[in-house]
Formats: structure tokens, C-alpha cells, sequence
């Protein structure tokens, strides 16, 4: 069974993207349960939001697909060789999204201490001004 999903994963992402799918499965993950473990902390465990977070997860997992066939345009049948990954490019982007949410969420519930919470405190009242 394990199989014929790696079979699809690489039909669907291609065979060099696959570790990039696997460690951004890891982070949505983690992200979903630190999220959850946030929301708690907050009291504000609402089913809407936190499935709208999870339906933008998804619409990102299945925006891949779309960047490699756009890949696959570029390169087989356009014959115009970019210099890179198009769907790479974008689950690695994916990939440091997931990255900085699961850091605020850790951030919001207090977890870090010294100088890395100042900077962090910094960076992210920041982004609630804007």
C-alpha cells in the first residue's frame, strides 16, 4: 500500500520533489498540532478558523501538482529551461511559510526565552502593525 502511494506522490510531484512533499507533510503537522495546542492556551479554539486553516494547507498541497504540470509546460513543450524547479521553488516556499508559522505559534505561547524573544517580539509586533 505504502508503495503505490510513493508511486503516485512521484507521478504527481516528480520523482525529485517527493522529499520536499514529505518534510512539508512533517511541518503541516507539527504547525496543525502546535496550532491547536495555541488555541487552547488562548482559549480561542474556534472550529472555523481552524478549519480555514486547514482547507489553505490543503489548497497549498494541491497547488504543487499544479506548479509541476506548469514545469512540465515550460520545460517539455516550451523547451525554454528556466534554470530551476518551479515546483520545487514553490514547496520550498511552502516549506519556510510553515516554518515561521510553527516559530509564531511557539512565539505566542511564550516558548522562547532571552534574546531570541526580544528579536522575535521585534519581528512580529512588526507585522501586527501593518
Amino acid at each position: 500500500m505504502l508503495q503505490e502511494l510513493n508511486k503516485i506522490a512521484i507521478w504527481l510531484f516528480d520523482n525529485n520533489g517527493v522529499h520536499l512533499i514529505h518534510w512539508y507533510l512533517v511541518l503541516i503537522v507539527f504547525d496543525t498540532i502546535i496550532g491547536t495546542v495555541r488555541s487552547a492556551h488562548n482559549s480561542r479554539l474556534k472550529s472555523r478558523s481552524y478549519l480555514y486553516g486547514l482547507l489553505i494547507k490543503l489548497l497549498a498541497i494541491m497547488c504543487i501538482p499544479i506548479a509541476n504540470m506548469a514545469d512540465d509546460l515550460v520545460n517539455n513543450y516550451m523547451h525554454a529551461h528556466i534554470g530551476f524547479d518551479i515546483s520545487d521553488g514553490f514547496t520550498v516556499a511552502l516549506l519556510l511559510y510553515e516554518a515561521i508559522s510553527i516559530v509564531e505559534n511557539l512565539h505566542a505561547m511564550g516558548a522562547f526565552t532571552g534574546n531570541l524573544q526580544k528579536i522575535l517580539d521585534n519581528i512580529f509586533a512588526s507585522e501586527d502593525k501593518k
